[in-house]
């Protein structure tokens, strides 16, 4: 992980995998601010920041880090 953001290498999938969910429920938790995405590179992938799922992972037991 970068120290600022986290990037999506080809899909969503590694983000999906990483916190144990379909893409529909991270497209959710998206729409809903539970996971924020803050811009997009020139390749049109989302980035986050890795403290944020981090965070997240924390609150949910899961976290992997």
């Amino acid at each position: 992980w970068n120290s600022k953001c986290m990037t999506l290498t080809g899909s969503r999938e590694s983000l999906t995998e990483l916190l144990g969910v379909s893409q529909r429920t991270l497209a959710r938790y998206r729409e809903k601010g539970i996971i924020r995405y803050y811009c997009m590179n020139e390749n049109g992938k989302n980035l986050y920041l890795a403290s944020e799922i981090r965070d997240f992972l924390r609150q949910k037991g899961k976290e992997k880090v």
